[in-house]
This record gives structure tokens, sequence and C-alpha cells, in this order.
């Protein structure tokens, strides 16, 4: 497979080298983008999330990545994939080693990899329950999406062997934060919520798309702090991530009505062709 490291192209896989600060301490960032019919649909949206995330952690990120990322997406998918429409695409960026041992980050500089697979489209209902052995902790950076990511795998782990499609996971104050790899969105019958950033739940670029075009849809989406208890409550269960929208069948083990979410879902997916 051809992969773009630095803007070059090259042969996967990568040597992961001892100063690697990606591989030693995950400190880097990443971008998971659906390539569709063309374009990026969320282009803007996963642009500002860099941009935003780069400078909360102090990483000088080149502008060719983001100027061009469209296009070096189309490059690597005519490349590896040529039969495939659709594609997912991660761009990572991680930090240069420091001249100091241990966690010291004395570089802002980065390196960078885009890769490419195909993309599998999410059309199953899903199963969704809670998450028990994993909290999502609250701080300035918890909105990025960093390489940082072992609390997901554990629940990734705990969603496997419970036999689920996704998780729901809370916050330290027992708050609403998010999916394994989705935000979360519920319809209480009046209008659609989903969590305050302040939840720490990551601030996903499919919501951001959500709550700036709601509007133009003439549907309510507000953000709130949400509880388990509101959870239960929901009439419908969305689940979204930048590569596409999930409908929930049941919560914890409770049939959902579906037909708000495949309204929604429907609106979402017609303004993005």
């Amino acid at each position: 497979m051809k992969a773009l490291f630095n803007n070059n192209l090259i042969d996967t896989p990568l040597p992961v080298m001892p100063d690697n600060r990606a591989f030693q301490f995950g400190d880097g960032i990443f971008e998971t983008i659906w390539f569709r019919n063309g374009k990026v649909p969320l282009l803007e949206q996963h642009r500002e999330r860099i941009r935003r995330t780069a400078q909360l952690l102090r990483l000088d990120i080149s502008n060719v990545d983001i100027r061009f990322l469209d296009e070096n997406i189309e490059t690597l998918r005519d490349l590896n994939l040529p039969d495939k429409k659709d594609v997912v695409a991660k761009l990572m960026f991680w930090r240069h080693a420091s001249d100091r041992p241990g966690y010291w980050a004395d570089q802002t500089s980065t390196d960078s990899l885009l890769v490419v697979r195909p993309f599998s489209p999410q059309e199953k209902l899903l199963k969704i329950s809670l998450c028990e052995e994993t909290r999502i902790a609250q701080y300035p950076w918890s909105t990025s999406k960093n390489l940082n990511a072992l609390p997901y795998v554990m629940a990734s782990m705990e969603c496997r062997d419970k036999g689920m499609d996704e998780l729901v996971l809370l916050n330290q104050k027992n708050e609403v934060a998010e999916g394994i790899s989705s935000n979360i969105f519920i319809y209480t019958g009046s209008a659609w919520k989903t969590p305050w950033l302040s939840s720490g739940c990551v601030a996903g670029t499919m919501r951001a798309y959500m709550l700036q075009h709601a509007p133009d849809w003439n549907i309510e989406i507000r953000e709130e702090k949400l509880t388990l208890k509101d959870i239960r409550q929901a009439g419908s269960i969305l689940m979204t991530r930048a590569t596409g929208l999930g409908i929930a069948e049941s919560f914890m083990g409770e049939k959902m009505d579906i037909k708000a979410s495949e309204h929604l879902r429907a609106t979402v997916l017609n303004s993005l062709q």
C-alpha cells in the first residue's frame, strides 16, 4: 500500500523508530476522514479541528497537509483502491523527539502520515449498552482526536465481550459523554440533544456539521448535560462519526423507536451529496 509520509509517497508499513513519540507516548493527533462521491464532505470541519487541536497541543503542522487534504486522499485512493468510489483516510501528526529523555516535549515540529482503507457502510441497526469499566476524563484536550486512545481501546474490548455494537461512555461525574468511536444524539419527542463538549466528548466533525446546519433543516438540536436517565427515557438514539451515522435499535435491551433517527440520518446524508 502507498502512503504519504511528510507529503512524500512511500510504501507502507512505516518503520517505528525508538524515539517516535507517537509510539512512545501517543503524543500526537489524528483525523479519520470520509472520502465520498469524489470529495471530503466534512473537509472544512476536519481542517478546523486540526488547526484547533494543533494549537491546543502546541504542534506545528504544515499548511500543505491541510490545504491539499482532499487532493492527497484522492491520489492515494487512485493508487491503492482504484475500484473503490468511497474510502476512509487516516491522517496522523506526531511531535518530533526531544533532546531530553522521558516526557519532555521541547519540540513543536511534527511528522505526518496519511493512509487510506476501504469504506464499509454503517447500515446495520446498533445494539447499544452502557460502558461500566471505563470513564472519560475531562481535560482541556478531551475534545481532540489524540493518539493516546487507551480508554477507547479498553471500552471496545468491553463492548466485544458484551456482544454489543457500541457502548455509551460516562465521564467521571456520571454524565453522558459519547460512544466508543462516535458522538451520541438522543431524541426526546420535541428535540434532539447531544452532550456538551464540557462532558469530555470528542468534538466530532459530523457533530459539528449537524449543529451548524440543523436550523437549515428545521430540526432542533440542543447541546445539554445528559444523564443515564435521559438516555433511558430517549425515544431514539443516533450515533455519529465522520464516516457515517448509526441508528440504535436498542439500549440496554430496551427497544428504541428508529423512525426519528432514520429521518435525521437521511436528512444529513442528503445534505452531504
